[in-house]
């Protein structure tokens, strides 16, 4: 039993964390600001490139008229030629060999993705969570958690009849919002606590009573959901045969 203290934990009644939805719906949005902006950055880093380059041929070409001006019988100018002649810094000729002449700038080391490979990345994100959500709704519509908990309520009914006939001794099983409590009138005997799972609650807590010889009253408990809806109804049938669960539905 000490399986079913483990398993059966009620919901904490604060909110922690973003539900799947919730954080689907929030990578979503970021997603779609990623792909509006990304865009937008690289037209204007773009822009930049194509205005510093223009700003330097027009500087190139300022230096190269003013070489000619002093060198009338050098017909042919090369970067080098101003570089050697004071015209253009070495900085500027590398800038204008790599720029200004249309020479490629070699990229040595890749900083990030490129904006394809970031909107296959979310996208997969995408579909990995969106498979997940469904996957979880589906398990969640078959119930896991509550047949464990008519499985582990049935093993403490049945357990708890058979200590009251061989003990001699009746027993309290309390049912409440929370948990199902099996308690024996006998000190030597262990309390047993089956919790409640997260979306099943019984309409109003109940008391209901062994007897020495394993006998109980017939009675029904009614469970529904936290939303207030019926879910099923648990009828006690009269002597020791125990209980039967029936979906309401």
């Amino acid at each position: 039993m000490m399986y079913q203290r483990k398993k059966f934990q009620g919901k904490a009644a604060t909110r922690s964390g973003f539900t799947l939805i919730e954080m689907t719906i929030v990578l979503f949005i970021i997603s779609l600001l990623i792909l509006i902006i990304i865009p937008n950055l690289a037209n204007q880093r773009k822009h930049a490139q194509t205005v510093h380059t223009t700003a330097m041929k027009s500087m190139v070409q300022a230096q190269v008229d003013a070489y000619q001006s002093q060198h009338p019988d050098d017909p042919h100018v090369t970067i080098d030629d101003l570089t050697h002649n004071g015209y253009l810094t070495k900085k500027q000729a590398n800038q204008a060999k790599h720029e200004a002449f249309g020479l490629p700038q070699m990229i040595k080391q890749r900083d990030g993705f490129t904006v394809l490979e970031l909107i296959v990345y979310l996208a997969v994100v995408t579909s990995v969570l969106m498979i997940n959500l469904m996957l979880i709704s589906y398990v969640r519509e078959t119930h896991p958690d509550e047949k464990l908990f008519w499985h582990s309520f049935g093993d403490s009914w049945l357990q708890a009849q058979q200590a009251a006939k061989a003990h001699e001794c009746k027993w309290l099983v309390v049912v409440d919002q929370s948990e199902v409590v099996f308690k024996p009138f006998n000190s030597r005997l262990d309390t047993e606590v089956v919790k409640l799972p997260g979306d099943l609650i019984p309409a109003a807590a109940r008391k209901l009573y062994i007897s020495q010889d394993g006998f109980t009253q017939p009675t029904t408990i009614n469970w529904y959901s936290r939303k207030g809806n019926l879910k099923y109804h648990q009828t006690f049938q009269l002597g020791w045969s125990g209980f039967k669960v029936e979906p309401a539905n």
